[in-house]
């Protein structure tokens, strides 16, 4: 099957920076820091016996399209606006990295600061998985920390909106080298009481570009650990996860490719009951520092599905040699209200967690076939499988409106399958297709349906006849379909290019 859909050291990035410059340009007028996260002690170019340390502000956007970041740089002392604010967009699952001494440069705040000064950042972002990182690191002694201080974690907030874990900013081999080595070590923790198979995403921080992926089961309370790369083995997963991306960095020019993300998500397409950690050794130093915490830019979205209305999701199949259905899931009002996921970067007991199942009804339909499915809904890991028929169907629930996942059947068929929560006043439109052409591994074909929820939400699959599959999501308007496939819609069918991706197809 084909596949379907790190720390920080800033020396080779500073280059030449300024020992002194002019007062900046202050504004006296007041802004409402509520909507705001804040990041405080902003360090910019603070010089000691021991050398000089910067703040580095890393910007993470855990969303399906380009994300814009509204920044301000405040004044401590006086309450005032230093230059002028300013944006900066990032590519979906892409974490930029700047030096603060950057961020008053012409292209941002556009002011000139005395430098040894400490500053405030606000920042915000209407993308629900947003988030940063602010980290210290002294050029003379190459000390670095982790200085986030966080008011929602960003876990928090990726688990809420996609079921995702991730980890940001591992270092690259372009930084595991030489007598200033800063390899990253990673470890995954399943603390759940049954074996779970999480597909591991690598994607490159500076494009957002995916990587490759790769699978890894791990055994009830056991744990998987990695550096993300070694040069002295790097064969084997467990041994080197940039290898078995199959990923060089690119060192050319002005164009050094420090680091990658990693997204963490249950195969099962339930809520990962796992913890990931990471940590960066500095051999200069010795040891190692913890660098796992970042902070969400908002607060987690709900996650519940109604205690007290039924929640229906229709969706659609794509399944190996052109098989294509709908379907319709039904769960009743739980009579209570899940909480959102708890912080999973913290440590966890060795224990399964408390669980609470609801029996969910539907139906799938398969040409002029009608098929009667039931099953159970998980109110803690969020996962939901139904069976019927020979079919059986197991995925998660995604931000409490989007149900996707995986199905066997029958003969041997397997495929995808996703779905949208049912709008009370719009009726969803499926739409179905195939495609076929040539990628670098030959000929390949096959199958894709979605559905445009009654919001303008689409979501379906695209399954190829080698059986591999991806989800379809993105959004809808009168004659577009966009998002993480895209495509022209009309009222009756839905038709473009397609195009592969190593995460996958994009439809156009």
């Amino acid at each position: 099957m084909r596949p379907l859909l790190v720390y920080f050291v800033a020396a080779i990035l500073i280059g030449a920076m300024p020992k002194t410059s002019h007062a900046g340009l202050e504004k006296p007028e007041a802004i409402d820091g509520s909507t705001y996260s804040i990041i405080p002690s902003v360090l910019n170019t603070v010089v000691t016996t021991n050398g000089q340390t910067d703040s580095y502000i890393r910007l993470f956007n855990g969303g399906l399209a380009s994300a814009r970041f509204d920044l301000t740089i405040v004044n401590p002392s006086t309450g005032a606006t230093v230059g002028t604010p300013f944006s900066i967009n990032v590519p979906s699952h892409a974490s930029l990295q700047y030096r603060i001494g950057e961020l008053f440069g012409a292209l941002y705040a556009n002011t000139t600061v005395s430098v040894g000064t400490a500053w405030i950042v606000y920042v915000k972002s209407s993308e629900a998985s947003a988030g940063y990182q602010h980290v210290y690191y002294n050029d003379g002694t190459k000390f670095f920390e982790n200085a986030s201080s966080c008011t929602n974690l960003l876990n928090q907030s990726t688990l809420a909106a996609s079921n995702t874990l991730v980890l940001t900013n591992l270092t690259s081999s372009l930084l595991v080298n030489g007598s200033n080595s800063y390899p990253t070590s990673v470890v995954i923790h399943n603390y759940s009481a049954t074996a779970a198979t999480y597909r591991l995403i690598g994607v490159n921080a500076r494009t957002g570009q995916t990587l490759g992926t790769k699978d890894v089961t791990i055994q009830a309370n056991q744990t998987f650990s990695a550096p993300f790369f070694n040069p002295a083995n790097a064969t084997t997963l467990a041994n080197s996860l940039q290898n078995n991306f199959g990923w060089t960095p690119i060192s050319s020019g002005s164009t050094f490719e420090l680091w990658a993300n990693l997204l963490i998500i249950d195969t099962s397409g339930a809520t990962p009951q796992a913890s990931a950690t990471h940590s960066i050794g500095n051999n200069t130093l010795g040891g190692s520092f913890a660098m796992t915490s970042a902070c969400a830019l908002n607060a987690p979205i709900s996650t519940a599905l109604s205690a007290t209305t039924t929640t229906t999701f229709d969706g659609a199949i794509a399944g190996a040699n052109g098989q294509s259905g709908t379907f319709s899931i039904t769960v009743p009002a739980s009579g209570s209200t899940s909480a959102a996921p708890e912080n999973m970067m913290t440590t966890k007991a060795a224990i399964e967690k408390p669980q609470a199942t609801t029996n969910v009804t539907g139906t799938l339909r398969i040409g002029s076939t009608t098929i009667t499915l039931t099953g159970t809904y998980n109110t803690v890991t969020r996962s939901l499988t139904v069976t019927g028929g020979g079919y059986t169907f197991t995925g998660g629930v995604i931000a409490g409106s989007t149900f996707s996942g995986t199905y066997t059947g029958p003969g041997g068929a397997l495929g995808g399958f996703a779905g949208d929560k049912r709008s009370a006043t719009v009726t969803s439109r499926g739409y179905c297709g195939t495609f076929s052409g040539h990628d670098n591994e030959g000929a390949i074909s096959g199958t894709f349906n979605f559905v445009v929820s009654g919001s303008g939400a689409v979501s379906g699959s695209i399954a190829s006849d080698d059986g591999s599959s991806a989800r379809i999501t993105g959004t809808a308007s009168a004659t577009l379909v966009s998002g993480y496939a895209t495509g022209s819609e009309t009222t009756a069918a839905f038709s473009g290019t397609w195009h592969r991706h190593v995460d996958g197809y994009e439809l156009r």
